[in-house]
């Protein structure tokens, strides 16, 4: 697509739900993406509650700086 870029996150957060869907365990994908349990669980459960766009979600605001 043109003009669509992802960020190395996103890309991760993608690649655990695929290889999730295609049948790896969790404890497979978690080692082979190097993340926790908790992070991955989350991801399946951001997916499960609202697909790709509820999964690359970002519910945090940057601090301004104080320079």
């Amino acid at each position: 697509m043109k003009g669509f870029w992802l960020t190395e996150e996103e890309l991760y957060k993608i690649n655990a739900v695929i290889l999730l869907g295609s049948g790896w365990k969790l404890k497979q994908v978690k080692e082979a993406l190097l993340i926790d349990d908790e992070t991955l669980r989350s991801y399946v459960e951001k997916y499960r509650s609202g697909g790709v766009k509820k999964l690359l979600e970002t519910n945090y605001q940057s601090r301004l700086s104080h320079l």
